[in-house]
């Protein structure tokens, strides 16, 4: 087996299983250990501290994707073993926000988005409210489309987020979005041309079949004009998207505004394309269902309790869950009790948001900041380990096993780890 071997099978296992291929220390780091290089030797532009970390962190996501103890002195054996198996089939979506369980309403607009996901439309532009549930209505999407999939025509799942600080340039993403995709043959110069790079991924994305969620798009636009891109570049990449023959891959795009170049689109691809404003849970039953299923007894006493306070915040999905947890750990599950010691609140949040319910902009600017300020008060309540876990761990973009969680505070004692690991994934917090 050669290096370029190990490489393409470790990248395709991980793509499958992740939904992410190796990153570019990954690489360095298997290339160098192919050669028998201990980590203080290889010749790479870190420290040998952080060589050694990013390459535990490595033959952890094997192991977890090979079904296998993988260690930096087995891993070709491992790899050997995969390689000899043949091509790697997906794996089914592994969601982050979606969970089956306490998925609650929307059932009319998945079952018609679906359809159209899976007849001729190619891209799914979901628009709301940070919070209101976009990721996981997009993640809800894919597993079902997975479900009703035949093994022969499985797609390959990819999660992609827009990170804060990201270059909003088309080439910059795109090529990043190939990186994740396994393409490892760039051209720098090819950064420089935004045609080259497009043509580039249009390939990529007709090669096989694709179901890519890409998510916070916000951050590609203008802050001050917040409906227009930097680039506009990816209106035209967007275009050549919709009309690409024989292109197979669906793309499901997040983001709290929409762009006013793309406006058209509606009237231009009515079949390629679909735009959809995400509201919250805005119908009582569905509202009382998903406190249900965060594990509050409704009862005829706090009924009408709950349902107001649905009503206030507009069936928003992330305030409605971190109520639920805040009645069940600090009022023993006592919805009367919250809202007595709460009430003054939330009428005072119902009289701000009244008053600007006029305007819709400012109405839906109003409601944001009441939700960022109710999620503020609940990690206001977390203790200092916890809350400096979830900052620390912030670096892993989707679900990373407890072993990596707890490796980013070694420097801890094993009970500040365990307390703040037991804090941060209980469901005070998620």
């Amino acid at each position: 087996m050669t290096p370029e071997e190990a490489t393409q099978v470790a990248d395709e296992v991980l793509l499958a299983h992740f939904g992410e291929a190796l990153t570019d220390i990954q690489r360095m780091i298997l290339s160098e250990s192919f050669a028998g290089k201990r980590y203080e030797s290889m010749e790479i532009n870190y420290s040998t501290s952080h060589i050694k970390n990013e390459g535990q962190i490595l033959w952890s996501l094997l192991s977890e994707a090979l079904q296998e103890s993988v260690s930096k002195t087995n891993f070709q054996g491992a790899l050997k073993k995969r390689f000899r198996l043949g091509n790697v089939k997906p794996k089914a979506p592994q969601p982050s926000n979606y969970d089956e369980r306490t998925w609650v309403g929307r059932e009319t607009l998945v079952s018609e988005l679906l359809a159209k996901l899976q007849d001729n439309t190619r891209v799914l532009w979901l628009t709301g409210l940070s919070g209101i549930g976009k990721t996981a209505l997009g993640e809800c999407l894919a597993s079902k489309a997975w479900q009703t999939e035949q093994t022969e025509l499985s797609f390959h799942w990819i999660y992609f987020e827009i990170l804060e600080g990201s270059n909003p340039k088309f080439a910059s993403v795109a090529a990043e979005l190939l990186n994740k995709l396994g393409a490892r043959d760039l051209d720098p110069q090819e950064f420089k041309n935004s045609d080259k790079i497009a043509q580039k991924l249009l390939q990529k994305l007709k090669s096989r079949s694709y179901w890519i969620q890409i998510d916070a798009l916000e951050r590609l636009l203008h802050s001050e004009q917040s409906t227009e891109f930097i680039d506009p570049y990816w209106k035209t990449f967007l275009q050549r998207y919709l009309t690409e023959p024989d292109l197979i891959s669906r793309l499901v795009l997040t983001a709290q505004t929409f762009p006013n170049p793309l406006i058209e689109f509606n009237d231009r691809y009515p079949n390629a394309w679909t735009e959809v404003q995400l509201n919250g849970l805005l119908e009582p039953e569905p509202q009382l269902d998903f406190f249900r299923k965060r594990g509050l007894e409704i009862n005829g006493s706090n009924k009408n309790i709950l349902a107001h306070i649905a009503q206030i915040y507009e069936g928003h999905p992330l305030v409605l869950k971190v109520i639920s947890e805040e009645i069940r750990r600090e009022f023993e599950g006592k919805v009367t009790l919250y809202w007595e010691t709460y009430q003054s609140e939330f009428k005072q949040v119902s009289r701000e948001l009244q008053s600007s319910y006029i305007n819709e902009t400012e109405y839906n600017e109003a409601l944001n900041r009441k939700v960022r300020e109710r999620i503020r008060k609940t990690l206001d309540q977390l203790s200092f380990d916890a809350l400096a876990l979830l900052c620390r761990s912030a670096v892993f973009r989707r679900p990373a096993p407890k072993k990596l969680w707890l490796g980013m505070v070694e420097d801890w004692t094993l009970k500040q780890r365990k307390n703040a690991y037991s804090v941060s994934h209980s469901g005070e917090v998620q």
